[in-house]
């Protein structure tokens, strides 16, 4: 099904040129998508939060937690089925007690819990391959340790490229006490290393004023890590052969470029769930090589008076220098992902018995 999301054309050439950064065409669009569905019956569910995808022989698999039977859900986007539900034990040498994050690739589950751990565990056998701690007795775990929006966990996802695997860490005291932000994983050997990426020095003193919008999210790809803070609009580009760094031109036009800061960084939970739930967030960035360009969804605050949200969708043309910025439709989630040069959103649905995804191809925005 096509559909088309409707907005006028404005062309707004940008002549300000901000320290650090290029000036850029800027333009206003329209948004075409088709949408998808699959079937599903109990005990799947139409939306999930903590998600991952990959890909096998071109076909396309999407996995969620399933926080009703403690399992992992796999659906197959290519031909639009369900495909399995892997059960986690609650007990036992091959439990997986809580799962805050995971991501899944052919043969391999990975997650994270409540204990600091890491888990590898085999699709092939259903059990735990091994347990460690990559940032045991540090000042930094392998999770948030704080309020955090069930929506956005993807945010601060591990990330999975073939037996590399890449993970923010989070200081145990919320402040930026230096600069490790990342951790890199050979799987094979189980060696570690920090990864040389840095933190904004505007953000060092105002940290904790930002709650979890202060921690890193980053994406790897084959010669570059692209990442950016949820607090702003830039988005970095980490260079891995000379380790330099840039900013690129992804200010939005249609909305704030920072987010406002806590009163006070010791607030209540109750007012740190809704500073989570409700503030201007900026997602993780992507990149597609097959296009050159680069991709960031961005949430605006709530409106105090509709309760709505506005979200917002960005594509920065490398080779052109063009960034176009899109209006999303209010049926798109927080949940999404790129794979096969295609960005996917789960959609809103009050149907029970389909899973809905609105996919947009990467080479028409």
């Amino acid at each position: 099904m096509k559909n088309y999301s409707l907005f006028a054309f404005a062309i707004i050439i940008l002549a300000a040129c901000n320290s650090g950064k290029t000036s850029q065409n800027f333009e206003e669009g329209a948004l075409y998508y088709d949408t998808i569905e699959v079937s599903i019956d109990y005990p799947f569910l139409s939306k999930y939060t903590q998600h991952s995808a990959y890909v096998k022989h071109d076909t396309l698999f999407w996995s969620g937690y399933n926080h009703m039977t403690h399992s992992i859900d796999i659906f197959d986007l290519t031909n639009l089925k369900a495909c399995q539900s892997i059960q986690l034990e609650k007990e036992g040498p091959n439990s997986i007690i809580d799962v805050i994050n995971f991501t899944i690739a052919d043969t391999l589950l990975l997650f994270i819990d409540y204990q600091n751990n890491l888990n590898l565990y085999s699709r092939l056998n259903n059990n735990v391959l091994k347990r460690i701690s990559p940032v045991a007795d540090t000042e930094y775990r392998m999770f948030y340790n704080g309020v955090l929006s069930g929506s956005y966990i993807s945010s601060v996802s591990m990330r999975l490229k073939e037996s590399s695997l890449m993970f923010p860490i989070f200081p145990i005291k919320d402040q930026a006490i230096d600069d490790l932000l990342a951790v890199e994983m050979d799987l094979s050997t189980l060696k570690q290393s920090y990864l040389p990426l840095k933190y904004p020095d505007e953000m060092k003193e105002d940290f904790s004023f930002y709650s979890s919008l202060s921690f890193i999210s980053l994406m790897n790809y084959d010669d570059r890590i692209v990442y950016n803070f949820p607090y702003s609009s830039n988005v970095y580009v980490y260079w891995k052969n000379n380790a330099s760094i840039n900013i690129l031109p992804m200010e939005s036009k249609m909305t704030d470029n920072k987010t406002r800061k806590l009163e006070s960084p010791n607030r209540r939970l109750r007012e740190l769930f809704k500073y989570e739930d409700e503030t201007l967030r900026f997602r993780e960035p992507y990149y597609c090589k097959e296009y050159d360009k680069y991709l960031r969804v961005h949430h605006d605050y709530v409106d105090e008076n509709t309760e709505q949200r506005e979200s917002f969708l960005m594509s920065y043309n490398n080779t052109t220098k063009k960034t176009i910025e899109y209006k999303l439709p209010a049926s798109f989630t927080p949940i999404y992902f790129v794979e096969n040069n295609k960005l996917f959103f789960l959609l809103k649905s009050n149907d029970d018995s389909n899973l809905k995804f609105a996919v947009i191809e990467l080479a028409k925005i």
